[in-house]
């Protein structure tokens, strides 16, 4: 069985947490997979695969966690987090499923939360950590830790410098040079 992680965006906000959509197992995972990576919010196949097919705990733990992606696009929170909750208990290092309960604690204005969530992927590390570290400062620029965003975004952008989204952010993190006296 081929393993495959891939990012997807999901545009819940104005300046929207990165989500994390991942696949495992057969054909029902991968349409939760893509119902998760997409603008879905069909959770049936998510279903059918926690039902119907014979998952390994990582496979559980990526349709758990893409279902959660699914139910918190439909603003059912609760329901998000139960699934967010299978998915780390079946893998508590899987820095995919920690971004996506990241992303439901900032929508349910969970902040702090988020942030522990967002720390413990950075210190799992792996592909996702640019991922993490932008995340993060959206998060701690919705606290108001400008400077604490500032540096998490910078640090998105050097681990993943062809992001534009990081670039547009950052922008509007830095004080502005044009307001400063003396600088043209």
């Amino acid at each position: 069985m081929t393993a495959l992680r891939n990012l997807g965006l999901a545009a819940v906000f104005l300046i929207a947490p990165h989500a994390m959509a991942q696949s495992y197992g057969g054909s029902a995972s991968f349409a939760c997979y893509q119902a998760a990576l997409g603008r879905s919010v069909d959770i049936t196949p998510c279903n059918q695969a926690l039902l119907e097919q014979n998952l390994t705990p990582t496979e559980m733990a990526a349709n758990y966690s893409n279902r959660a992606l699914l139910l918190a696009r439909l603003s059912d929170l609760p329901a998000a987090f139960v699934d967010h909750d299978k998915a780390h208990a079946l893998e508590p290092d899987n820095a995919y499923a920690l971004i996506n309960r990241a992303n439901s604690h900032y929508q349910a204005e969970q902040y702090t939360a988020a942030l522990v969530d967002l720390d413990a992927a950075i210190a799992v590390g792996g592909s996702v950590l640019a991922v993490a570290h932008f995340n993060r400062g959206i998060v701690h620029a919705r606290i108001g830790n400008k400077e604490f965003a500032r540096q998490d975004v910078e640090k998105a952008l050097r681990l993943s410098p062809q992001t534009d989204s990081y670039r547009a952010f950052l922008k509007t993190l830095s004080p502005s040079d044009q307001n400063k006296p003396g600088v043209r």
